[in-house]
């Protein structure tokens, strides 16, 4: 009879503790790995977390039947810590599907997650969590969490950016923009264009610009000096970035800027000549266009613009057309001074519209000229002296021409006088 009894309360307390054991279990999480190990801005990351439920009785006690605690089920969870973490670390699918675990059951749920290109360098804090649900999946309790951290390598990534315009036969810079958007640091950084025909460096082709930190940005100048024979285009200059990274590991990357060529013409404008002119007088002004640039001007068109202080009285506008690399076309205005001037100095208002050669965009240009303007007096003195002085010069022009005159009158007369005596001899000698 004691038997009996001891027998069935042992079956009892085995029972108890069996039911306990899988009541009282305990969810253990066991590891936390990612593949790669080696992790650096931009790198997409599969996270693996393993775990297990665990019996709180004795090892040797018998696990519980299945079908026990069955209304229990789990899901895992992976979430950022703070908000640097959210900023740079995107998990692709935060919770996942356990169900049910058996005591002495283990899983394994991996994460994937993708780290960004502008990631810095550092170890990045995540939340790992266990949730106790039942079968419609209404979370209960959080029965486990694991807060690890996931360590990114920093990593130097350049971009540059450079838009940069040159005159062709001229000298200029080229600006150049370099930022490291990674965020792994680079040591001792050198940049180097790599330029040949039609560019030519002014000064050294090659710059020493330092250490760059994640995130910073430096300007870089290069003065080149371009062939004045370049066909007017964009071109790509090759340029190298050599760098040492955070393992001491010289590095080089290579990238290509662009450089455009401007092929607009260099014309001036100048007053080749000009009457005299005083209030209210007409007269003649010569405006010469000159090419100074190395390409030729398309379809120029010469325009002198009225003012209150004159008018045009002739045509004001000419077409030169095609104008020659340092060629000069001169065109005449006939123009009338207002009567109300008062000035010693007025402007003439000339435009020039053209065309680059090599293409279709369409160039303008407004420039003014001066002419004296003297008083009437002045005007009337210079009327006089000019008048006189071509007098003068008409005596001195007309004396040699009679000169001139008188001595041919005198040869013709000696020749026929020659030539009549001559005949006369002939005749009369018989």
């Amino acid at each position: 009879m004691n038997a009996k009894k001891i027998f069935v309360t042992g079956i009892l307390i085995f029972c108890l503790l069996g039911i306990a054991n899988g009541k009282f279990a305990e969810i253990r999480i066991d590891s936390v790995t990612w593949d790669p190990s080696y992790i650096e801005a931009g790198d997409n990351v599969r996270v693996y977390v393993k775990f297990h439920r665990h019996p709180s009785g004795k090892a040797f006690l018998t696990p519980p039947p299945k079908g026990e605690d069955a209304g229990i089920f789990y899901i895992a969870r992976l979430e950022p810590v703070d908000e640097l973490t959210e900023k740079y670390i995107i998990i692709k699918r935060d919770t996942k599907n356990v169900g049910h675990l058996f005591v002495g059951e283990s899983w394994t749920t991996p994460f994937d997650i993708k780290v960004k290109e502008n990631a810095i360098a550092m170890s990045y804090k995540m939340r790992f969590s266990i949730i106790e649900t039942d079968i419609e999946g209404v979370e209960r309790d959080t029965v486990k969490f694991l807060e690890f951290e996931i360590p990114v390598k920093g990593i130097v990534k350049f971009d540059v950016d450079s838009s940069n315009t040159l005159r062709l036969g001229g000298v200029g810079d080229i600006n150049i923009t370099i930022t490291n958007e990674g965020g792994g640091d680079a040591k001792h950084v050198t940049v180097k264009l790599d330029l040949s025909d039609p560019f030519t460096p002014a000064r050294a082709s090659e710059e020493y610009v330092g250490d760059f930190e994640g995130g910073e940005c430096k300007d870089v100048t290069f003065r080149v000096s371009v062939d004045s024979k370049a066909e007017p285009k964009a071109y790509k200059i090759p340029l190298t970035i050599r760098y040492i990274d955070e393992d001491g590991i010289e590095k080089e990357i290579d990238k290509d800027i662009g450089v455009q060529i401007d092929a607009t013409p260099d014309l001036t404008i100048a007053l080749e000549s000009a009457d005299t002119f005083t209030r209210g007088s007409t007269g003649k002004v010569s405006i010469e266009v000159v090419n100074e640039g190395f390409i030729d001007a398309k379809f120029v068109k010469l325009t002198l613009e009225p003012t209150d202080d004159y008018e045009v009285v002739s045509i004001n506008e000419f077409y030169i057309g095609n104008l020659d690399s340092d060629d000069v076309e001169t065109e005449d205005f006939t123009i009338k001074i207002s009567d109300s001037v008062d000035k010693e100095i007025i402007p003439l208002k000339v435009k020039l519209e053209y065309r680059g050669e090599g293409n279709n965009i369409g160039y303008t240009k407004e420039d003014t000229v001066n002419i004296k303007i003297l008083s009437e007096e002045d005007y009337a003195a210079r009327f006089q002296e000019n008048k006189t002085s071509s007098m003068i010069i008409g005596v001195l022009i007309a004396i040699p021409v009679i000169f001139i005159s008188l001595l041919v009158l005198w040869f013709i007369y000696k020749l026929f006088t020659l030539i009549t005596g001559y005949i006369n001899r002939k005749l009369f000698s018989r």
